[in-house]
């Protein structure tokens, strides 16, 4: 579905069969991966020193364009990481936040923080969302590089170099593998326990 403009120029209301993503902010941009939340899409510009993210909607920060939130949607636009082209390894969407993990192995989250999917500690109502990427670095996370990061709905993953799994957010239903010490919002970073040798890759759901 195109109703925002998130995948070309052109407006339609119907479901789009898989085709080049054509708006005139992408033009002679080349990508090296990309991710998509609930209505929104965070892209690494080739060269890994830029990403991009676009829209229907800005309302929780989820784009990370700093600044005030805002319902319109949104084109192609900068994400407002910290230090200018900083180099980025990954990037991951939730259903409507974003993770970014830099080169280096740090990581930041921007937009619904309602959860604690921001990872940026407890209470998780002590910022309910933010559209200024913001490091994650306390909990399990505390001097820990990452490799890889994922993003759930509503809850984050990350895989540290020493092969820990790390995780944060909604924890209802079990999904953070936590066990039964954690309540069913976790705000900050901890590492998951019991697997049986150290984690190759992650996912979320």
């Amino acid at each position: 579905q195109n109703s925002a403009h998130c995948l070309f120029e052109e407006r339609s209301e119907g479901p789009q069969a898989a085709g080049k993503v054509d708006l005139l902010e992408l033009d002679g941009q080349r990508v090296e991966a990309v991710a998509g939340g609930r209505s929104h899409i965070i892209a690494i510009l080739e060269e890994g020193d830029r990403v991009l993210s676009w829209g229907h909607s800005n309302e929780l920060g989820q784009l990370g364009h700093g600044g005030a939130a805002s319902a319109a949607s949104v084109a192609p636009k900068a994400v407002a990481l910290p230090a200018p082209r900083m180099m980025v390894r990954q990037v991951a969407c939730g259903e409507a936040h974003s993770l970014v993990l830099t080169v280096a192995g740090a990581v930041f989250a921007f937009g619904d923080n309602s959860f604690g999917a921001l990872g940026l500690g407890s209470p998780a109502s002590a910022i309910a969302s933010t559209a200024q990427p913001l490091q994650v670095d306390g909990g399990a996370l505390l001097a820990a590089p990452v490799r890889a990061v994922a993003a759930g709905a509503q809850h984050s993953l990350a895989l540290t170099l020493d092969g820990d799994v790390v995780a944060w957010g909604c924890g209802e239903h079990g999904r953070l593998g936590l066990g039964e010490t954690h309540g069913d919002i976790v705000g900050t970073p901890s590492r998951v326990p019991a697997l049986p040798m150290p984690a190759e890759c992650i996912a979320g759901g």
